[in-house]
């Protein structure tokens, strides 16, 4: 099956040429069509880099704009240059795991499946204190959710690490200005029909923010978009439930009281970050252009 990456980027001079590198030599049974990279409003040397590997490789396609709008506009410029049987939409500030193009391809090869999302696996140690502790905490709690809506055919909150889609479906989703892109994909490709699956074997690596300000900054940011989306559809996402979450957060949390005392600070954290996002919603303070997260960008 023919397929193209995707990747939006801004101020990615620390990891493109690094992923490059990894998404060029992944190793798939599947034709590689493009690279499709747009690099919006950057004032590092993501451009210069993204150039010289052009220059290398004639399947990276380059575009590149003088004015950063957001994430969303980028998205939508890239389903619209894809022509590819599967489009496999992939940050620029991670790095793929051997076989995963495989395995999100071998989910869309079912007719009702639309897209399909790889499992986010975090390089911080996950024993290295209380920001090693988060960063997979977060995670796992992600795959748990997703584990159990798509056994029941009812998960639609994509991971925008990684996931693909159908190249023909990409071509009819249009996305507004708004923060969650990829939870937005995923609800517009459920209404459409299409059923969006989950693939823990499918792997991609990332770094997560190792500092209070950071840390704080992404999560609101995540809030504000899925706050924006309710607003928006009337759909609330699940992960935003603590219903849902308590059960979920017990299941996968560490059974010692050092790791009962990390789960409820990134808990407390967590509604912080959300009563910080409800106050910009109340403020209309909703920009679409995503923020940068300093100690999450250079992988390690």
């Amino acid at each position: 099956m023919r397929f193209s990456f995707g990747i939006c980027a801004y101020n990615e001079e620390e990891n493109i040429g690094e992923l490059f590198s990894n998404l060029s030599n992944h190793k798939t049974a599947h034709a590689l069509e493009k690279i499709i990279v747009v690099a919006s409003g950057c004032t590092d040397r993501t451009v210069e880099i993204a150039e010289k590997q052009a220059s290398r490789d004639s399947r990276i396609l380059l575009i590149a704009e003088d004015k950063r709008v957001g994430k969303y506009s980028a998205v939508n410029r890239i389903f619209t240059e894809n022509s590819s049987e599967v489009l496999v939409m992939i940050d620029a500030d991670c790095l793929l795991a051997d076989g995963a193009v495989d395995q999100l391809i071998r989910s869309l090869e079912a007719e009702k499946v639309g897209a399909v999302c790889g499992r986010t696996v975090p390089l911080n140690k996950e024993f290295d204190g209380f920001w090693g502790y988060v960063s997979h905490l977060r995670y796992k709690i992600f795959d748990e959710s997703a584990l159990r809506a798509a056994k029941n055919k009812s998960f639609c909150h994509i991971s925008g690490y990684l996931y693909a889609i159908k190249g023909g479906l990409a071509k009819e989703i249009k996305l507004p200005p708004i923060i969650q892109d990829d939870l937005y994909v995923g609800l517009e490709t459920a209404r459409r029909g299409y059923l969006v699956d989950f693939m823990p074997s499918a792997l991609v690596n990332i770094m997560h923010p190792t500092k209070f300000s950071p840390f704080i900054k992404q999560r609101k940011r995540i809030r504000l978009g899925h706050m924006q989306i309710e607003k928006m559809t009337g759909v609330r996402a699940y992960s935003t439930v603590p219903a849902a979450m308590a059960p979920i957060v017990l299941k996968v949390m560490r059974k010692d009281p050092l790791g009962a005392f990390y789960t409820l600070a990134v808990a407390i954290l967590e509604q912080y970050a959300a009563f910080l996002a409800y106050l910009d919603l109340r403020k209309g303070k909703i920009k679409p252009d995503w923020d940068y997260i300093e100690t999450s960008k250079k992988l390690k």
